[in-house]
């Protein structure tokens, strides 16, 4: 929760601080670094998370460990170098420019973040404790630099401290852990097998079709519409973008169980995935509901008047969320079970149709027009998403989607029925106080219910 609240403040701070023009600037830079993260990652960390999951540190994927952080290095170093001639060639502003080229010193830090294996190795004390850290470093880092003037010129400079230090962080935290030390210490005389190329190309491919459907668009939107409509969509991302770390956390902690559970099966399976489509569904489609309802008093409360036009960006972004999980619960397990396949399958189609109706729409909707674009994306990922799934396992998950929809169809109904008589905050608390009720009701309903 510290990790997840750090991180909003960030981007309340930068907004509070900039025009919208500079804080567009500054969700390029942002963007960025899970690009790097994905790049460096060549599918080969998929590859071995699963491994190390089923296996622990075993003599087999030890070397791996060293192999695949030099193998992120070299990239994040290449990266680095490439950016000059990649801005000539793009025509990059010249401000932009500026502010990626400082930030991008980190690039090579970035590929080097030990969170992955922290979670493959079941050490999510380690990795929640890092995720939280490296959270406060940012916001202790762009605090300071944003108050320091309304042109954001030390903001790259204090993105690219912050990831140095997180990463320094992680490092530390795994130097002195005793036990993790083992995943770093190759046993020559085991024979290791290294990791499939194919495997590790079909995890690549889907991990930069998650990326172009979460956070390339920023690209696009920069392109189309400027860095104005671009921070303001950026801005509205990220009043949501906290409830996609509940993803991060709960698939994370559950990662080895999922893997474990798919080769017991039967029950086993059943009860895993029952708990897992709770924990990513209870908190995560309401939001879709509550946007629709109040997006206008929510950016008026955190950003002020100079980002009023990004209310109707954060209505849609509500919704994005609602289907993004919806999408996330039937695709992420995909990667503990082992089908790369289907899991580039799923998310590639849904970036296909994010990056076409964000062509589309933009020039006419700018800001909306790419929130409407990511919805459609998910909605894609959702529908292709239940084809594998279901290809994969049986699993009753249209009950599991019925409770949390239908508590969320009435809050809303409830709450924008007498937000106008009784004012917004209490109407919020009628929207908490409905949804929960009735979520428990359904709970209780035979029909949905999930042994």
């Amino acid at each position: 929760m510290v990790g997840l609240a750090a991180g909003a403040a960030t981007m309340v701070v930068v907004a509070r601080a900039v025009p919208p023009s500079v804080a567009g600037d500054f969700a390029i830079v942002v963007v960025l670094l899970p690009l790097v993260d994905v790049l460096s990652s060549g599918g080969l960390v998929q590859v071995l998370s699963r491994r190390l999951a089923a296996d622990g540190a075993s003599a087999g994927a030890r070397p791996h460990v060293t192999r695949v952080l030099a193998f992120r290095a070299l990239v994040g170093i290449l990266l680095w170098l490439a950016w000059p001639a990649v801005a000539r060639g793009l025509g990059v502003p010249d401000h932009l420019d500026r502010f990626v080229r400082i930030s991008s010193y980190a690039w090579p830090a970035q590929a080097l973040d030990l969170d992955w294996l922290f979670v493959a190795l079941g050490r999510m004390d380690l990795s929640a404790r890092g995720r939280a850290l490296s959270a406060l470093i940012r916001l202790g880092l762009v605090w300071p630099a944003a108050a320091h003037g309304s042109d954001g010129a030390g903001l790259p400079a204090a993105v690219a401290a912050s990831v140095v230090a997180a990463v320094g962080v992680m490092w530390l935290l795994a130097l002195f852990d005793g036990a993790l030390l083992a995943a770093f210490r190759a046993d020559a005389a085991s024979p290791s097998r290294w990791i499939d190329a194919r495997e590790a190309a079909h995890f690549l491919a889907g991990d930069l079709a998650v990326y172009g459907f979460t956070q390339a668009d920023r690209f696009v939107i920069y392109a189309l519409g400027g860095a104005e409509v671009t921070g303001l969509y950026h801005a509205a991302q990220r009043l949501v973008n906290p409830f996609y770390s509940i993803s991060t956390v709960v698939t994370s902690a559950m990662y080895r169980r999922l893997a474990l559970s798919f080769t017991e099966g039967g029950a086993a399976r059943r009860r895993c995935l029952t708990e897992y489509f709770r924990a990513m569904l209870l908190a995560t489609v309401p939001v879709g509901g509550f946007t629709l309802v109040f997006a206008g008093d929510v950016v008026r409360t955190v950003y002020g008047p100079a980002y009023a036009a990004a209310a109707p960006i954060l209505a849609v972004f509500g919704l994005v969320i609602a289907f993004g999980y919806t999408n996330g619960v039937l695709v992420l397990p995909l990667r503990p079970w082992g089908r790369s396949a289907a899991f580039s399958r799923a998310v590639s189609a849904a970036g296909a149709v994010d990056l076409l109706l964000c062509v589309v729409l933009v020039p006419a909707l700018g800001g909306l027009g790419g929130a409407l674009a990511a919805l459609g994306g998910k909605v894609t990922a959702t529908l292709v998403g239940l084809l594998e799934f279901r290809r994969v396992v049986t699993y009753p998950w249209a009950k599991a989607f019925a409770r949390p929809l239908a508590a969320t169809a009435v809050a809303t109904l409830v709450a924008g029925a007498i937000l106008h008589v009784i004012g917004t905050w209490a109407a919020m608390a009628v929207f908490v106080a409905v949804y929960a009720a009735v979520e428990q009701l359904a709970g209780r309903w035979r029909p949905l219910r999930i042994a």
